[in-house]
């Protein structure tokens, strides 16, 4: 049976905490990621160029971004794992899993977090979407962040709570993922989160 971390909700609102393997730290927390012990991942927003960090800027998915990631990756701990938001450099399937070719040198990972990739205009196809960001970026990633979204809000909610399908989620993360990547989810419980996910 696979092992899923079950998470708390940060000041943010997404998916947090502190695991065996890993830490998800708040947005809060990514200005200055502490070094964390040599068993443990680190787990921050990959974030962007937006005044604010969840809100878009063009110039965050054009070569001025990756620049100014490539520049903030000289100062985070190997291991480090991003997680993708649409508002972010890493923003989509496509640009996550082009992190590991951008930076093939460095030892930075992806932290796969497909609801944060759901931007407004995907809400009207989401299962599409969550299709394509685990067929695409699934094997390219070291982990997975679940939470439920509220799709009118795009707001994360526990599991169950929210409108994304979480037995489609299971299944894509069944077929498009190995058992060795670590999983959180945003859940009450260890059975809350394996209900929703149809395990």
């Amino acid at each position: 049976m696979r092992k899923i971390n079950i998470a708390n909700r940060g000041a943010s609102g997404w998916a947090t905490g502190e695991f065996d393997e890993l830490r998800c730290f708040d947005l809060h927390a990514t200005a200055k990621p502490t070094i964390p012990p040599p068993s443990q991942t680190t787990v921050i927003w990959s974030g962007g160029l937006g005044e604010h960090p969840f809100v878009p800027d063009p110039r965050s998915w054009l070569a001025e971004g990756w620049e100014a990631l490539a520049d903030a990756l000289n100062n985070l701990p190997d291991g480090t794992l991003l997680r993708p938001h649409w508002a972010h450099v890493i923003s989509d399937a496509p640009s996550a899993r082009q992190l590991h070719s951008a930076f093939d040198n460095s030892n930075i990972g992806l932290a796969l977090s497909p609801a944060s990739m759901i931007s407004p205009e995907m809400t009207v196809d989401v299962s599409d979407h969550m299709d394509r960001i685990f067929e695409f970026a699934g094997q390219a990633s070291n982990c997975v962040v679940l939470e439920d979204l509220d799709l009118a809000t795009l707001r994360p909610v526990e599991a169950g709570h929210g409108d994304l399908n979480g037995h489609r989620l299971g299944h894509l993360i069944a077929n498009c993922m190995g058992n060795e990547q670590p999983l959180v989810v945003l859940a009450t419980d260890d059975q809350a989160a394996r209900d929703w996910l149809g395990w």
